[in-house]
């Protein structure tokens, strides 16, 4: 017999998650990520979600950019090809993604208190 997993919360909860984690990390509004704006804080934190909601989380880069407030496709490939490049070379970046990955599974919201 084949063991079936399920989440621990709903899907769509874990991606309003993700967002409102990566928000209060870069003391951002959750309109700043889905906005247009090329602002650098901004645009990092962008970067983020789209690796978690890509990499980890297994969502298609449409369906990133819809969660981003209809951001085209290939601004998602973009940020998530930056990001792999920023994981090898930005210690700060690499935490900063290690930190939402663990608030989302609940184990990093208390890390650096």
């Amino acid at each position: 017999m084949i063991a079936l997993s399920l989440p621990d919360k709903p899907t769509h909860l874990r991606h309003d998650d993700l967002l409102s984690i990566v928000a209060e990390l870069y003391g951002l509004r959750l309109r700043d990520l889905r906005g247009r704006s090329r602002l650098a804080i901004i645009a990092r934190g962008r970067r983020v979600v789209c690796f978690i909601a890509h990499e980890d989380m297994g969502l298609s880069h449409r369906a990133v950019g819809q969660l981003l407030g209809g951001m085209h496709y290939s601004s998602s490939v973009h940020h998530v090809t930056r990001a792999r490049e920023l994981l090898e070379t930005d210690s700060r970046f690499r935490l900063e993604v290690e930190y939402v990955r663990g608030c989302l599974r609940g184990t990093g919201s208390n890390q650096g208190d």
